[in-house]
């Protein structure tokens, strides 16, 4: 499947390179060394909670099997 992504604004071009590298956002935000929230958003996280979700979203990334995946996300999502 071929997507046409529009490349005319510098965010545009930023997001379809990250598309062709096959990256989330998340992986960008964590290569950048910043918050997703930052990048999407513009607002930055409070320290205290940005090296939480520093912590947590590298533990995250190295878990690859899909069953333990979905089962994690079920359980966040009880918790909040």
């Amino acid at each position: 499947m071929n997507i046409s992504i529009k490349e005319e604004t510098l965010g545009q071009r930023i997001r379809a390179q990250r598309i062709r590298l096959g990256m989330t956002q998340e992986e960008l935000a964590d290569v950048l060394q910043t918050d997703p929230n930052y990048l999407i958003l513009g607002e930055k996280a409070p320290e205290a909670a940005n090296g939480f979700m520093n912590e947590a979203t590298e533990l995250f990334s190295k878990i690859t099997v899909p069953k333990v995946q979905e089962m994690l996300l079920k359980q966040i999502r009880a918790l909040v």
